[in-house]
């Protein structure tokens, strides 16, 4: 299955991660407020700790971020989804 990364908990991620995660698709997520995540993880959603936690392996990130700081903090931090992507095919 193709791992999906979901990053930030925008609107549409609950109605877009949980057909995916029952589908037992890998899509893990991330969120700046962790308490948020809990009804998705109980639904078998992965939780990562850090949007590079929640990276590596994927063929697809999805960012559902605010504005440009979200994504400032989110993308090229030491934490951030950039360090966790790895080069090359995920298949």
């Amino acid at each position: 299955m193709t791992k999906i990364a979901f990053l930030g908990l925008g609107p549409m991620r609950p109605r877009m991660a949980t057909p995916l995660t029952h589908a037992r698709h890998d899509a893990p997520l991330w969120h700046r407020t962790p308490p948020r995540t809990a009804p998705l993880v109980q639904a078998r959603a992965a939780s990562a700790a850090t949007p590079a936690e929640a990276a590596p392996g994927a063929a697809i990130v999805i960012p559902m971020l605010t504005d440009h700081d979200a994504a400032r903090a989110v993308w090229p931090c030491p934490a951030g989804a950039i360090a966790g992507l790895r080069p090359g095919p995920t298949a």
